[in-house]
């Protein structure tokens, strides 16, 4: 199964995507969430997911410089 993250810092989004969608049955494993890129990234890290689902705007590491920060690491996200 493809592997997905959501990093977004507004709870109300945040659930609305995550609860919105049938992972499974879409062959999507939701791995986890998150409400912004630091709290994210060790997650990230151990899981590896395949996809990741990230905010623009976000407080503390916005969405732009957390995804070039995690391509560095892990590039085939």
């Amino acid at each position: 199964m493809v592997k997905v993250y959501l990093v977004e810092d507004e709870i109300i989004i945040r659930q609305s995507i995550k609860n919105s969608i049938d992972w499974e049955k879409e062959g999507y494993e939701f791995i986890g969430d998150a409400s912004d890129g630091e709290l994210a990234l060790p997650v990230i890290l151990k899981e590896k997911p395949d996809i990741l689902i990230t905010d623009i705007r976000m407080p503390i590491v916005d969405g732009i410089r957390f995804a070039k920060e995690l391509k560095e690491k892990l590039p085939k996200v």
